[in-house]
C-alpha cells in the first residue's frame, strides 16, 4: 500500500510466487476407534452427501493408524483430531451420526455472517434427551447468561478453530466421565457469543452406543471441576447459575429421579447420596438452587438434611407425574389449515397435580398442595412457593409436530389458557395447522407424523401423545386431502393402532382397485354355457 493525497492506495503486482492453497471450510473429526463398520459408513455417506462443495470439507478419522487414520482414543482422538484439523471451523461427530446434508454449508454460512465462536445446529434423535427449548427459534448471538445454551453441552458443534487454538482448549484425557461436558462449558464461557440455528434440523444422532457404566465414586467426583471451573471463568451471575443449575439438575436430581436409583438397595442409596453431598458441598450456588423448579428445591434440602426415606417418597410421586391431553376439536378448515383444540392437566398417581393459592402482603401466594405425601414433606412444599416461570398463570401449551423417521420435532404456534378449579389446573390450547408451512416454515414431506402435547406448568414440562382421550364432537372418521404443495401427495390423519393416537401420513395414495365384475345370475351362466356347446358340435 502507498498513501496518497487521496488516502490510501493499494498496489497489486504479479509474482512468481504459487498462491497458496484456500484451507478447507470445515474439518470434520470421526474417532473410529471400536466403531462398527456400517456405523461409520453411515456417518461418512452423509458427509459425502454435503452441499457444501468437498474441497471445503476436511475430513479426520482418528483411530486405527492405517493409511490416513490417525492413532487415538477416548477424549485424546478429539485432541489429535484438532491438531491434525486444517479447516476454518471444526466439527465433532459420532459413528453412527449423521448430518443433513444443508448441515454444513448451513452452519458454516450461519456463523460466518455473525462472526460465531460457536456454532449450535438443531439437534434430532430417537429416544434421545434433547435440548428443546434451545430450538425453538435461531439464536444469532446467544450467550450463556441470557439463552439455554447449557442445555447443550455436547461437542456436536462448529468451533473456531483459531478460537480453539487462542484459548489452548482440549479435552480432558484422564478418564474424566464428564470431559464432553468440561470442554463445551469452557468454549461457551470463552467465547464472545454462540449462534443456534434452531429452525433446520442440522445433526441426526444415531442409535446409542453401548458404554460401561462410571461408578457413583468416580463419576461424582468429577463434577466439582465442572462447579468450579464456572466460578473461575464466569464469577457471580446467570452465567455460572445457568451451568450450576443445569449439572444440579441432570447429573444429579435426574440420576437419582429415575428407577434405577430406586432399584437400589437401601445400602447402595446411602453410598450414592453420601457421594453427592460430598461433590455439592459448599460449592454450588445458593441463587443457582432458588431457580430450580419447587420439587427439585425440596430435593436438593432432603439431600443436605440426609434424608433418604422422604427423598424416595418424593422420587417416586414425581415418576408418576404425566401430562393427560384431551382433544376436543379437529377439523378443515376452508383454508387448507387442520384446526386443533385441546386440554391438558398434570396427573400424579393420586389425581391432578393440585396448587392453592392465599392471598398474602406482597400479592398472592402459590403453593403445590400434593396429595398422597407425608406431612413433612406437604410442610416442605408448603414453606416453598411457586415463583417465575413456575406460578400457574405462566403455564403453557404448545402442539408438536414430530417426524416419527428421524426424530425431529417442530413447534406449531399455539395460543393457551389456564383453566383454574377444582384444586387443580387445566391448560387449554388451540391452533391451526397449516401443511405448507408446518415445518420451519416448509410443507409437510412424506413419511408419517405424530402429534403430542407439551405441557409447562408448575415447574414440570411434560409431553403426551394427543388423541387417545377426545371429546365426543371429535370424529371417528377423519378426513384425508390433497397436499397443497405436492398435489400428487396425500395428507390423511389417522388414529394409531393400538394406541388411538393421532398421527398423519402423507404419501403417494394407491390406485384404485379395479371393481369386481357383478356376478351373472345363474340362469344367464347356463345359457352361456349351453351355446358354447352347440357351437362346438
Amino acid at each position: 500500500p502507498a498513501h496518497t493525497d487521496t488516502g490510501l492506495t493499494l498496489v497489486v503486482r504479479a509474482t512468481d510466487d504459487t498462491p497458496a492453497l484456500r484451507p478447507p471450510k470445515v474439518s470434520v473429526v470421526v474417532p473410529t476407534h471400536e466403531a462398527a463398520p456400517e456405523s461409520l459408513r453411515e456417518t461418512l455417506d452423509s458427509l459425502t452427501a454435503q452441499t457444501l462443495p468437498a474441497d471445503d470439507i476436511d475430513v479426520v478419522l482418528v483411530g486405527g493408524g492405517d493409511g490416513e487414520v490417525l492413532p487415538a482414543s477416548d477424549a485424546a482422538s478429539r485432541n489429535t483430531g484438532i491438531d491434525a484439523a486444517t479447516g476454518q471451523y471444526v466439527l465433532f461427530m459420532e459413528p453412527g451420526d449423521r448430518l443433513d446434508p444443508e448441515a454444513l454449508r448451513r452452519m458454516y454460512d450461519y456463523g460466518v455472517e455473525h462472526d460465531a465462536d460457536i456454532v449450535v445446529g438443531k439437534l434430532a434423535g430417537k429416544d434421545r434427551a434433547l435440548p428443546r427449548e434451545l430450538f425453538v427459534r435461531d439464536r444469532p448471538r446467544a450467550t450463556l447468561a441470557k439463552d439455554p445454551l447449557a442445555d447443550s453441552l455436547t461437542a456436536n458443534k462448529l468451533f473456531d478453530r483459531a478460537f480453539l487454538t487462542e484459548h489452548a482448549l482440549r479435552f480432558p484425557e484422564d478418564r474424566h466421565p464428564l470431559s464432553e461436558q468440561l470442554f463445551t462449558a469452557q468454549a461457551y464461557l470463552r467465547a464472545g457469543h454462540a449462534s443456534v440455528l434452531g429452525s433446520q434440523v442440522c445433526y441426526h444422532y444415531g442409535p446409542k452406543r453401548p458404554a460401561a457404566p462410571v461408578p457413583a465414586a468416580e463419576f461424582y467426583a468429577a463434577l466439582p471441576a465442572l462447579l468450579e471451573t464456572a466460578d473461575t471463568l464466569a464469577g457471580p451471575g446467570a452465567a455460572r447459575d445457568r451451568l450450576h443449575r443445569r449439572w444440579l439438575r441432570v447429573e444429579v436430581l435426574d440420576r437419582i429421579g429415575g428407577k434405577q436409583f430406586l432399584e437400589l438397595d437401601e445400602e447402595a442409596r446411602t453410598e450414592v447420596l453420601h457421594e453427592i453431598r460430598e461433590a455439592l458441598s459448599g460449592r454450588v450456588s445458593e441463587t443457582a438452587v432458588a431457580g430450580l423448579p419447587v420439587s427439585r428445591r425440596v430435593a436438593v434440602g432432603l439431600i443436605e438434611d440426609g434424608d433418604q426415606d422422604s427423598l424416595v417418597r418424593l422420587i417416586e410421586w414425581e415418576n408418576s407425574i404425566a401430562c393427560r391431553p384431551t382433544l376436543t376439536e379437529l377439523s378443515w378448515r376452508d383454508d387448507g389449515t387442520m384446526h386443533i383444540a385441546f386440554g391438558a392437566q398434570l396427573h400424579a398417581a393420586d389425581g391432578p397435580v393440585g396448587v392453592t393459592t392465599d392471598d398474602g402482603d406482597d400479592g398472592d401466594r402459590h403453593v403445590l398442595t400434593p396429595t398422597g405425601l407425608p406431612r413433612p414433606l406437604l410442610d416442605r412444599f408448603a414453606a416453598e412457593p411457586l415463583t417465575g416461570g413456575a406460578s400457574p398463570d405462566k403455564a403453557s401449551v404448545v402442539l408438536v409436530l414430530r417426524e416419527r423417521g428421524s426424530g425431529a420435532e417442530y413447534r406449531m404456534v399455539t395460543e393457551s389458557t389456564v383453566v383454574r378449579g377444582n384444586g387443580g389446573l387445566e391448560v387449554t390450547g388451540s391452533t391451526g395447522l397449516d401443511p405448507a408451512r408446518a415445518v420451519a416454515g416448509s410443507p409437510l414431506g412424506r413419511g408419517v407424523w405424530d402429534l403430542s402435547v407439551r405441557l409447562n406448568a408448575l415447574g414440570w414440562t411434560k409431553s403426551s401423545r394427543l388423541g387417545k382421550v377426545r371429546a365426543p364432537e371429535v370424529p371417528a372418521q377423519l378426513t384425508a386431502v390433497a397436499h397443497p404443495t405436492e398435489r400428487a401427495l396425500r395428507i390423511t390423519p389417522y388414529w394409531t393402532n393400538p394406541h388411538r393416537d393421532l398421527s398423519l401420513r402423507v404419501e403417494v395414495p394407491e390406485p384404485p382397485k379395479p371393481a369386481a365384475a357383478a356376478p351373472r345370475p345363474l340362469g344367464s351362466r347356463l345359457l352361456g354355457r349351453v351355446a358354447r356347446i352347440v357351437r362346438k358340435r
